[in-house]
């Protein structure tokens, strides 16, 4: 998600307004502006877009902070492999070579563990 909001406020950042000689037309009188109505328009949507993205980066913080109470290192890993580098289940039993059962009551107990520390909190 951060990398899709980054994504975004480049795009608006690098946004193309076509200007009226660049078309080679001729500058006519217009009752509105609609070059100005673009650009407050986009403006706006970059300044949604790096409060949503601050939002993000502000919540993911605060989770790394929590999982670096964990005490047990493949409690530390597993949840670490699972929400931070979000990497399957599959591959978090293959890259720590452990099977499915063991995956889950690793995972419960790092939550449980989490969920305490966090009620203390």
């Amino acid at each position: 998600m951060i990398h899709e909001l980054e994504l975004k406020i480049r795009n608006l950042e690098n946004g193309y307004t076509p200007s009226s000689l660049q078309l080679g037309k001729r500058v006519r009188a217009s009752k509105s502006n609609s070059t100005e109505n673009r650009l407050i328009h986009s403006l706006q949507l970059k300044d949604k877009a790096m409060k949503q993205l601050q939002a993000v980066t502000s919540e993911r913080t605060k989770i790394l902070e929590l999982i670096e109470n964990l005490v047990e290192p493949d409690e530390w890993l597993v949840i670490t492999m699972l929400f931070v580098q979000h990497y399957t289940i599959t591959k978090v039993c293959r890259e720590l070579t452990i099977g499915r059962g063991s995956f889950y009551r690793i995972k419960k107990s790092a939550i449980e563990y989490l969920a305490k520390v966090e009620g203390v909190n």
